[in-house]
């Protein structure tokens, strides 16, 4: 009844699955680990099963308002205030509260010293987002995995190897990266190995 996900959204395709799915039935969680589910072709790479690398790639608002104007139209077509008007909705509210909440998060920053982790399209948006309040901290450097850009600068800020978090010795590093879930265990475990007493940010 709910149909197939949609394999065209190369993001947002899980959200926009889940919608559809809240118009028939509840969602619930199962405590067990599941057999097949769907993942993106693995890669090896820096941005391991991530779209980064995918020619085709926009950021995660692209896709989003793909999916809010294609519910939007359906409650057109059949006119009606439904789906696409309460997702809309939600959708126009959750970006003004997420970033007081993260502008909150950086003023907490101030006064430490903080590395931070990843110089690629996620930290170009950040820096987009919040130019004001990182202007503000005390930002020590950046580091990145990739070798090419170690020894540039990044809005002003030198790019580093990861070996470098030793000699930079921060208070708090805070992940600029879009694939967090995989680059913070490679973080806490840099951490640990160097003896540092810091903390991660995952703002």
């Amino acid at each position: 009844e709910t149909g197939v996900f949609n394999e065209k959204l190369l993001k947002y395709g899980d959200r926009e699955f889940y919608l559809r799915f809240l118009t028939l039935f509840d969602i619930d969680i199962i405590p067990e680990v599941l057999a097949n589910y769907h993942a993106r072709p693995y890669d090896s790479g820096l941005s391991a099963n991530s779209t980064l690398n995918n020619s085709n790639y926009k950021n995660n608002s692209y896709w989003e308002n793909k999916v809010m104007n294609s519910l939007l139209r359906s409650d057109f077509k059949e006119n009606k205030t439904g789906l696409g008007f309460i997702a809309n909705f939600v959708s126009t509210l959750s970006p003004m509260l997420e970033n007081d909440k993260a502008k909150n998060s950086l003023a907490n920053l101030k006064g430490k010293k903080i590395l931070l982790y990843g110089a690629g399209i996620k930290a170009e948006e950040f820096f987009s987002r919040f130019e004001n309040e990182l202007a503000e901290l005390n930002i020590c450097g950046i580091i990145d995995q990739d070798k090419s850009k170690q020894g540039l600068t990044f809005h002003g800020h030198k790019i580093y190897s990861a070996e470098s978090i030793k000699k930079l010795a921060p208070e708090v590093v805070l992940l600029t990266v879009a694939n967090k879930t995989m680059v913070k265990p490679f973080v806490e475990k840099l951490i640990k190995t160097e003896n540092l007493n810091c903390k991660i940010s995952e703002i």
